[in-house]
């Protein structure tokens, strides 16, 4: 169980900032008091940089304008994130496409409301997502039938181990063939290089960090390849949608604005970012900045993905059913909020017609 620290010590703890990082936090000191205006909530999310408007959004008092004092909880993986939202910890959580169908299926009634990493044009973005493997342990460039023998790291129940279940299923390779190795994703690159694992399944910023640590032995196995629509951000339970939508639209016209900025800002946007994952140097996160699409819009293209992704885990074994699409995701929120500040929204691409409702 998660060791619940004093606030605000546990943004600087789990998110390994320095003190006057987090001292530039926006807290406010009568959190959700009445006379304060502000609402408190909490948002579990996990450290990576797929959740960089989050950061930017806590960084630069963007929440706050909108009368928010938003808490991160900045945990491990979204598994760990479905057992705040189970217990109640959490007002919203940062759930990546595999997660919202697990957890739909297994009573957990949470729905997409305010997306951070996405691209709302396709339904097979896989922009973060890579496999990294080690030359000298028989790993290949571009060829995933060299992960036959090998030993892959990844984190069980993540989005970047469905990742290479899927192209193994996609490539015709036996899974039995490949011995997963399960590391919680930020000790990938570390475990990579010290040859603990031949290669990793990972995400942003640890497929850019792990690509950089082996250098000339590094090979790029699999990246950004679509063998499922990539979607993170925030989601939340149905009742709550429905009995705090004041609370939710807020919350969604921050990561909505948070966005914009993230877009119009990539190298300050990666600087912040350094100060939310521990250890993240400069050049590598704005390097993975290149590799990330920052599109809050909730699109017809990506309740497929979403569902998709459903599809491919029942498939997978990994779940029995998937829910139907429209219940993973509430667009009405985020459409509201385009419709009410077009100018966070005027930079994206336009939609294609089989992306819109």
């Amino acid at each position: 169980m998660r060791r619940r620290l004093p606030r605000p010590l546990i943004l600087c703890a789990a998110a390994g900032v320095t003190a006057a990082a987090c001292a530039s936090s926006p807290t406010s000191p009568t959190a959700g008091g009445a006379a304060s205006g502000i609402t408190t909530v909490h948002l579990a999310t996990v450290q990576n940089m797929m959740h960089t408007p989050e950061f930017v959004a806590s960084s630069r008092g963007i929440y706050v304008k909108h009368g928010l004092d938003v808490k991160l909880d900045i945990l491990a993986g979204g598994s760990d994130v479905g057992k705040a939202m189970q217990a109640g910890t959490a007002q919203f959580g940062g759930a990546g496409s595999s997660a919202v169908p697990t957890q739909r299926t297994s009573g957990l009634k949470v729905r997409y409301v305010a997306p951070v990493l996405n691209d709302a044009t396709t339904d097979t973005y896989a922009g973060p997502l890579g496999i990294v493997g080690r030359k000298d342990r028989g790993l290949r460039a571009d060829d995933p039938a060299s992960l036959s023998g090998k030993r892959v790291g990844v984190q069980r129940g993540s989005t970047n181990h469905d990742y290479v279940l899927f192209l193994l299923a996609q490539e015709g390779i036996d899974v039995d063939s490949v011995e997963f190795v399960p590391i919680t994703t930020t000790d990938h690159p570390v475990s990579l290089k010290q040859g603990d694992v031949d290669a990793v399944a990972s995400w942003e910023p640890f497929v850019t960090q792990a690509i950089s640590d082996l250098g000339p032995n590094a090979a790029v196995v699999s990246r950004a390849e679509p063998t499922l629509g990539y979607v993170v951000g925030a989601v939340a339970l149905d009742e709550y949608i429905a009995s705090d939508a004041d609370v939710v639209r807020r919350f969604a016209e921050a990561t909505a604005e948070a966005s914009h900025w993230t877009r119009a800002h990539p190298n300050e946007a990666a600087r912040v970012a350094t100060d939310y994952i521990g250890g993240l140097k400069p050049d590598i996160a704005r390097e993975a900045m290149n590799h990330l699409s920052f599109d809050p819009r909730l699109s017809k293209c990506t309740e497929r993905a979403v569902h998709q992704t459903g599809v491919d885990l029942v498939k997978a074994g990994e779940i029995e059913s998937t829910p139907e699409a429209a219940e993973m995701v509430d667009p009405k929120v985020m459409a509201a909020v385009e419709k009410a500040h077009p100018e966070w929204f005027a930079d994206l691409k336009p939609l294609p017609e089989r992306c819109r409702y």
